[in-house]
């Protein structure tokens, strides 16, 4: 009987993305709130008190930086010497943060601290004083400039859950366009290759710290990550022309044109990628749910319809029942774009819709398996019955 099982159907046609609103007073003067972000680290949620929201940014005290990395990869010490702030990476941290009652305060001022790491003066273009003498920095801010030392870490936003997440540890690449894997430094990291007559896809790295590039006579055309302080080629940051919803990844290039069976390969991977910023194990590819996906597929296309339901009444259990695939729980994700589908705008599309998200971050089913049609993509999850 069916409904002794769970079946989730979800179908994305429009993707709207919001903008923060700004906090400032009548006369411009910057003003302060309590930051209402959630944070993530290492996939789990993570408690920072000291956090302002100024003009949609999140400003945190740096003190309560260095006490939340503390034991990571990306653990700093920081103390005041009489004359600068003074960071020291890869050491871990001897204070503690500077206890505050977050409340709504017009004492904001721009920070004139001095800044010293690893002995080299620095500069923040976003930094305050709030309530008191106390500095805030911009978190994307402070990732920048710790780049490349031992205390690096990367932080994206995520809006459709209202999370900035951390990710502790060192950029596993500095790959750029034209680049070999030999002078990425992607040698030995490959864990994913699909090959396709025009080139060759590679993916690489953890499903934590993700990186796909397409590959032209074994030269990077195309990059696509999960780690956004990874790709700022020539001081600038290139996301797709979809970019306001690109929330957890970024990608540098021109997206190449992808047969069916690419385009299929890429969802997988990216979705993939996607639960392993979350912790959630990657999800078995299944054959069946993917003859059940691409039937719907080429179904929605042959009869214009757009629907987890077809004309005769068949819906996402039928179909993959219909496939041989005797299951205990399905979901179904399923997209369609006019013009220029590819598994970047899916993907990015699902991940930016609650809905679609909790599907691709399940932690009931264990399989996937992906269709594609033309300009219509399907996702089926599938747990089989013991």
């Amino acid at each position: 009987m069916k409904k002794r099982f769970l079946c989730i159907l979800l179908a994305l046609f429009i993707v709207l993305s919001f903008l923060p609103a700004m906090s400032t007073a009548a006369d411009g003067t910057p003003v302060a709130v309590p930051s209402k972000t959630n944070f993530v680290m290492d996939g789990k949620p993570v408690s920072i008190t000291q956090a302002y929201n100024i003009n949609g940014n999140n400003y945190l005290q740096l003190r309560a930086i260095a006490e939340l990395l503390n034991g990571t990869a990306a653990q700093f010490n920081v103390y005041w010497d009489g004359k600068y702030a003074v960071i020291e990476t890869g050491k871990p941290y001897n204070g503690t943060a500077t206890p505050t009652a977050l409340k709504t305060t017009y004492d904001v001022r721009k920070s004139s601290t001095s800044f010293k790491l690893d002995g080299t003066l620095i500069r923040f273009q976003n930094a305050y004083l709030i309530d008191g003498d106390t500095n805030y920095l911009q978190l994307r801010e402070l990732a920048d400039k710790l780049q490349g030392t031992a205390s690096q870490f990367s932080v994206y936003w995520d809006a459709a859950a209202n999370q900035a997440i951390i990710v502790p540890g060192a950029g596993f690449t500095s790959i750029k366009l034209g680049q070999t894997e030999l002078e990425g430094g992607l040698e030995g990291k490959l864990f994913g290759n699909c090959v396709t007559p025009n080139g060759r896809w590679g993916f690489y790295g953890t499903y934590d710290k993700f990186l796909t590039v397409y590959y032209e006579n074994n030269c990077a055309k195309f990059l696509y990550t999960n780690d956004l302080s990874t790709y700022i080629n020539g001081g600038k940051v290139y996301t797709d022309s979809n970019s306001n919803n690109m929330r957890y990844a970024v990608s540098i290039g021109t997206m190449p044109t992808c047969d069916a069976a690419t385009t299929e390969r890429l969802i997988f991977e990216f979705t993939n990628a996607f639960r392993g910023v979350y912790g959630l194990p990657a999800l078995k590819w299944n054959d069946k749910l993917a003859t059940a996906a691409r039937s719907h597929s080429e179904d929605m296309k042959k009869r214009g319809f757009f629907n987890h339901t077809n004309p005769d009444g068949l819906d996402v259990g039928d179909r993959i029942t219909a496939a041989g695939y005797k299951w205990r729980a399905c979901a179904e994700n399923i997209y369609m774009r006019s013009w220029g589908a590819n598994a970047v705008y899916a993907v990015d599309g699902w991940v930016n819709s609650p809905g679609h998200r909790k599907n691709l971050l399940t932690t009931v089913c264990d399989e996937l398996g992906v269709g594609v049609s033309g300009n219509y993509y399907t996702q089926n999850f599938g747990k089989t019955r013991n």
